[in-house]
């Protein structure tokens, strides 16, 4: 039987490892997602580990955990939500680099004839996309309240022990927080 995938040692489960005082230094354990079975998923490690979210840059990462943040805030998030606000961050970083792009190089570039003489100026790419860019954007964000509009559009319900809570029902009530104030 030397050879075949099921010879050797078999190897043991982490807990099983830990709790015998085996479990090999972190240098020598494989690497994986961090997450092993029977742990309990917040809602916030649930957003760090949904497909798709190795894909984003660095500056994605801080726009998507930002928009995870305040819907679960306005409590609106829920798993199935996470992609489309990868979605969201995606367009978001393509939005601001075409921003940039028009910024450092301008709304329009010169075009040029078969001869390489400037015959004209047409619209830099970058504002066709970042428009197309913002439209998608602003799509996904009425569908999480990132707006004032939105949000008392959506009349979140949330629990008012929460202080995070209590923030944003004020916001939404329009800065009064009811008869008790006046």
């Amino acid at each position: 039987m030397a050879g075949n995938s099921n010879s050797g040692r078999r190897q043991q489960p982490e807990e099983l490892a830990r709790l015998k005082g085996t479990l090999p230094p972190p240098s020598r354990r494989k690497q994986g997602s961090g997450l092993t079975s029977g742990t309990k998923l917040t809602m916030r490690m649930q957003c760090a580990h949904v497909v798709g979210y190795d894909t984003l840059n660095e500056r994605s990462r801080k726009i998507y955990l930002s928009a995870c943040s305040q819907a679960m805030a306005l409590r609106l998030l829920e798993p199935a939500d996470l992609v489309q606000l990868i979605i969201y961050a995606k367009e978001f970083d393509n939005y601001l680099t075409c921003d940039a792009d028009i910024r450092k190089n301008g709304r329009y570039r010169l075009k040029y004839d078969d001869e390489g003489k400037v015959s004209g100026t047409i619209d830099n790419p970058s504002c066709f996309q970042k428009k197309v860019s913002w439209d998608i954007v602003k799509n996904i964000s009425a569908n999480f309240g990132f707006s004032p509009y939105d949000r008392q559009r959506l009349k979140a319900e949330v629990n008012p022990e929460d202080p995070t809570t209590k923030i944003v029902n004020i916001i939404m009530s329009g800065g009064d927080n009811g008869p008790e104030d006046q």
